[in-house]
């Protein structure tokens, strides 16, 4: 089937690889992504594992003041772009799959 002139699924994927940010990749594509969580009342903070650590990586949480425990999101990356989109997608009701809730 062709959807809006695409003629499939690969030709999709090129055109937004081509056209839309890498938000799990690219820092300052990933960074408007807290912005936009933050203009919706979204808080953030995070924590950096350092390489020689047990677990190393970037944890990102993100919490809504005033809604409790409940509004709080934390993912773990090897990175900080990706560690923010995943919680960034947890917070937003998004399973982004290989066992993220």
């Amino acid at each position: 089937d062709r959807i809006s002139g695409f003629a499939n699924n690969a030709d999709v994927r090129r055109w937004l690889s081509q056209t839309s940010p890498l938000y799990s990749t690219d820092s300052a594509a990933a960074w408007r992504v807290v912005e936009r969580m933050e203009a919706d009342g979204w808080g953030h903070a995070h924590l950096v594992h350092s390489p020689g650590a047990e677990n190393p990586g970037v944890e990102w949480k993100f919490m809504k003041p005033g809604e409790g425990a409940r509004s709080i999101t934390t993912r773990k990356a090897d990175t900080a772009p990706h560690a923010i989109t995943l919680a960034a997608l947890a917070a937003s009701g998004v399973s982004a799959g290989r066992g993220e809730e």
